[in-house]
């Protein structure tokens, strides 16, 4: 989106430029979307043997939220 650039952290102008520069492309940025790392857990752990006990890192427990 913007050019590094090396500044020191008390140079205001250059950053205020950077972050004028990636605000700028941010709008016709082509961000790729990621599936959320728990999404491709969850479905893995379908796929795989039950019987571990409790839901853990690696197995995560699935939960439908609802909003009222």
């Amino acid at each position: 989106m913007s050019v590094r650039r090396e500044v020191d952290a008390e140079d205001r102008q250059p950053i205020e430029s950077w972050l004028d520069d990636v605000m700028t492309a941010l709008p016709s940025a082509d961000v790729n979307a990621r599936l959320d790392y728990l999404t491709s857990l969850v479905a893995a752990a379908d796929d795989e043997d039950d019987s571990a006990s409790g839901p853990s890192r690696e197995r995560p427990s699935v939960a439908t939220l609802a909003v009222c």
